[in-house]
C-alpha cells in the first residue's frame, strides 16, 4: 500500500507541474495578444484624429484635405496629443511615429515597449491612413 500511495503522490505532482507550466505559457501568449490589441486600438484612435484633421479647413486649424502637415511634434500637437515636444508619442503600450505624409495618405507606426518573447525584437504595427479608410498590419510580430 505504501508504494501505491507514493506512486499516486508522484503522479499528482507531475500533473500539477504540467498544469502550472501550461498556465504560464497561456498567460504569456495572452499578454502578447493584449499588447497587440492595445497598440492596434491606439493606432485606430490616432488615425481617426488624423482623418478629422485632414477634413478640417486650414482656417480652423486643420489640414484642408491634405495629410502633409502631420509630422513630428507639430503633428502630434495638431491632433491634441502631448508628445512633450518630441517627434514620437509614447504611452504605456508603444512608441508611435509618423511616416512621410502625402496629400492623400499617411502612415503611423507603433513599436511595442515590451519584448514579450525575449528575442530582442519588438512588435511593430503599421497603420495606413487615407481620407476614408484605415488599415493596420503587423509588420514585425514579437
Amino acid at each position: 500500500m505504501g508504494q501505491q500511495q507514493l506512486l499516486l503522490l508522484v503522479l499528482a505532482a507531475v500533473i500539477v507541474g504540467l498544469a502550472v507550466v501550461t498556465g504560464i505559457n497561456m498567460f504569456g501568449q495572452n499578454a502578447l495578444q493584449a499588447n497587440q490589441d492595445a497598440i492596434r486600438q491606439d493606432l485606430l484612435t490616432i488615425a481617426a484624429e488624423a482623418q478629422s484633421w485632414y477634413r478640417r479647413p486650414v482656417a480652423l486649424g486643420g489640414g484642408g484635405n491634405t495629410f502633409v502637415g502631420l509630422t513630428g511634434a507639430a503633428g502630434w500637437a495638431a491632433i491634441n496629443y502631448n508628445s512633450g515636444g518630441a517627434a514620437t508619442f509614447v504611452n504605456t503600450n508603444a512608441t508611435y511615429a509618423w511616416g512621410t505624409p502625402t496629400a492623400v495618405g499617411h502612415t503611423i507606426t507603433g513599436t511595442s515597449i515590451q519584448d514579450h518573447d525575449g528575442d530582442a525584437t519588438l512588435m511593430l504595427l503599421t497603420a495606413t491612413v487615407t481620407p476614408n479608410a484605415v488599415t493596420i498590419a503587423v509588420t514585425t510580430p514579437d
